[in-house]
């Protein structure tokens, strides 16, 4: 290709990476879910025919192959029928998601009666149908005490609403209103994304479209390259523990090594624990995104992410063990816990196979909880997800793995009308403490304390009135007065690396 048609291409891949970035935008804008709007737990993507990753853009980084995996799912289920105005979904941990809470939209777009490109969106939800209302469902051992299991559905069929499947969805959430509004935003932002590349199209072509990104692909796969050259250059090895639960542990077990004639990057979980009885396990495609972030992470910023940067490394995944479990197993706090300790120990492989001096510390998982009004008190719940602090470490912020979620403030915990915030400070030890005041009666609560923080103290202390503290995961019923202490552990720099 000449410099001409290079720069032709690369003018045309960003229209369509705009139209990519924009529909994210506007999703999180228009989004009433506050797991969309404040945590970021969403992404958009555009996809070829063929399910090739065009353009993707991601507030959270559990999307990274989820947002893929899930649209090639329905395009494999649906091969034989599509039409122009169909609006599909999905939302199955074992169809190529990550939880049963998030839910993928995927819009085809046609162009004079042939299949163009396929705009998605991916968002988590409010609730989805658990054995608790809200995504923490900390006893579960199977997907159905999780949430509603969506294997693929056409919400449209040829442009006419599927009452039937749209009801299957909002009548089994708490939720009902906020799950409406959102996939009627995505399926209409979907709508807009296709129609906008088919004009595109109609002054460029469909064929050029595609060339673009085929050349861009390999641009970026060409600058992933590089850049894993510059981490691995040797083949490691390294191994984690993880803490599910009082006398239970796992281990993370993370072979790496890159191919110099091809520059792919293999990681080999083999020798990881088996399928964990908990909700601790991970997806493939959550294990994928975990392991490839501390790789991947600074290129993800400066590229527009396609296949070209996802495909520059490949995973084997025992079946059966924690980082791709035997179905129906539960993962919903999979990406909560051990996708720390995965990101963990591929950061200190990596580090083990270049020329550094130090490691950067790793943020460890965090406490979190999830309130909400006496189960059965009310028919619409809106629950309130906290985890207000992180865990700090020296010269850094907030957990990358947590992707673009900001800390709620005083005044928008208050506004809640349920709590008041007392403080949230630094410790002498470096630790974030957080605490808050129950402002109201009727509400209980979800609480999850990782395990795998490495610290004696409790992460969550339940303090009623004239009571002693507790710190006793799972459903908690609260009253009003009661505080709520969340603890951060401070996060240690890692020892150096001989290189």
């Amino acid at each position: 290709m000449n410099e001409t048609r290079l720069f032709e291409a690369q003018i045309l891949y960003s229209r369509v990476a705009a139209i990519c970035a924009e529909g994210a935008a506007s999703f999180q804008r228009m989004s009433r879910s506050s797991l969309v709007s404040e945590d970021g737990g969403f992404a958009s993507g555009l996809l070829g025919p063929d399910g090739t990753l065009y353009a993707q853009t991601q507030g959270e980084p559990s999307h990274l192959y989820a947002l893929r995996d899930s649209v090639r799912s329905l395009l494999d289920y649906f091969a034989f029928d599509l039409a122009d105005g169909d609006a599909l979904v999905v939302g199955d941990p074992y169809f190529g998601g990550t939880e049963g809470n998030v839910l993928t939209i995927a819009v085809p777009a046609f162009r004079e009666g042939e299949l163009l490109a396929v705009p998605a969106i991916r968002f988590a939800v409010p609730d989805l149908g658990g054995e608790a209302p809200g995504a923490l469902q900390p006893e579960a051992h199977e997907i159905w005490r999780e949430s509603l299991r969506v294997t693929p559905l056409k919400l449209h069929r040829g442009s006419v609403l599927q009452r039937d499947a749209l009801a299957y969805l909002v009548l089994n959430s708490r939720t009902p209103d906020v799950l409406r509004s959102d996939l009627r935003a995505a399926i209409a932002l979907c709508t807009r994304m296709g129609g906008q590349l088919a004009d595109l199209a109609a002054v460029k072509g469909g064929s050029a479209l595609a060339r673009a990104a085929e050349r861009m692909i390999g641009h970026a796969g060409e600058r992933t390259s590089r850049r894993l050259a510059e981490l691995i250059r040797d083949r490691v090895t390294e191994r984690a523990n993880l803490a599910l639960s009082e006398g239970t542990d796992a281990e993370i077990r993370v072979s790496i090594q890159r191919h110099s004639n091809n520059g792919i990057v293999d990681i080999d979980f083999t020798g990881s624990s088996s399928t964990a009885r908990g909700p601790f396990n991970l997806t493939k495609q959550s294990a994928k995104a975990a392991a490839s972030l501390p790789l991947l992470g600074e290129l993800l910023d400066d590229l527009t992410i396609n296949d070209g940067i996802i495909d520059a490394v490949r995973f084997n995944l025992p079946p059966d063990s924690l980082v791709n479990p035997k179905f129906p197993a539960a993962v919903n706090l999979g990406w909560r816990t051990t996708a720390h300790v995965v990101s963990a120990a591929v950061t200190r492989a990596q580090h083990k196979g270049a020329v550094r001096e130090q490691a950067a510390p790793i943020n460890g998982a965090g406490p979190a909880a999830v309130l909400f009004r006496t189960i059965g008190a009310v028919e619409d719940q809106n629950p309130i997800y906290l985890s207000p602090g992180f865990a700090p470490t020296e010269g850094c912020g907030g957990p990358a793995i947590q992707g673009a979620r900001r800390l709620h403030s005083a005044e928008e915990l208050e506004t809640s009308g349920a709590l008041r915030m007392r403080h949230r400070q630094l410790t002498e030890d470096g630790d974030m403490s957080v605490s808050m005041t129950l402002q109201r009666d009727g509400l209980e609560g979800t609480f999850i304390a990782p395990n795998d923080a490495g610290q004696s103290r409790p992460q969550i202390v339940i303090d009623g009135r004239g009571g002693k503290p507790t710190n006793t995961p799972g459903v908690q019923t609260l009253h009003e007065g009661d505080q709520l202490a969340f603890l951060f552990p401070r996060v240690d720099g890692a020892p150096d690396v001989e290189p």
